[in-house]
């Protein structure tokens, strides 16, 4: 995932009807209509997110606590790299700051800027829908018409006027977005 480039968002609309008239005063209609985001905005994405680690580092992890019956290898403790070997440890801030931190801690992609967020052009949206729709004209000039939709939206963006717009925190996610599910 990469956090240099932020891009424009874009979206695509599709639509698609077929109608059929039906004797001589009724009207059929069947369509399907569909929407796409891609890159949208999302404010305040954790700028250390475990979602954001290589695939590979989540299937040793999965393959390790499967091996260990249980046990979650990413919170093993090592040595950390940023402290020296021996003598007095340098004055970090949070866990950073400890002589051994959980290789989980390690992965991360900026393990010194603790509790960073950043905009993202990380955000997608979707939506589907089937329409179905009816007319009848009567001759005294009554138009009956009836409509019935069915669909499914999807969406996953968030932008600075969502999460501050309304208050301090109304809106924010806390903890790791899960980009894989």
């Amino acid at each position: 995932m990469e956090f240099d480039n932020y891009l424009n968002a874009r979206f695509q609309q599709w639509n698609f009807f077929v109608e059929k008239r039906v004797g001589g005063n009724w009207l059929a209609s069947a369509g399907y209509t569909g929407t796409r985001g891609q890159r949208l905005p999302y404010g305040r994405f954790p700028l250390n997110n475990l979602g954001t680690l290589p695939d590979a580092i989540h299937a040793e992890w999965r393959a390790g606590y499967i091996a260990s019956n249980g046990t979650d290898p990413s919170l093993q403790q090592v040595r950390n790299p940023w402290q020296p070997l021996s003598g007095a440890l340098i004055p970090f801030q949070g866990n950073i700051g400890r002589a051994t931190i959980s290789r989980r801690e390690l992965a991360l992609p900026y393990p010194h800027f603790l509790n960073q967020e950043l905009q993202a052009s990380q955000g997608f949206s979707n939506y589907h829908a089937l329409m179905f729709q009816v007319n009848r004209q009567f001759s005294s000039g009554l138009l009956l018409n009836a409509h019935y939709t069915w669909s499914k939206a999807l969406e996953w963006t968030q932008s600075e006027a969502h999460t501050n717009g309304f208050g301090d925190t109304i809106g924010y996610i806390i903890g790791d977005n899960d980009f894989r599910n």
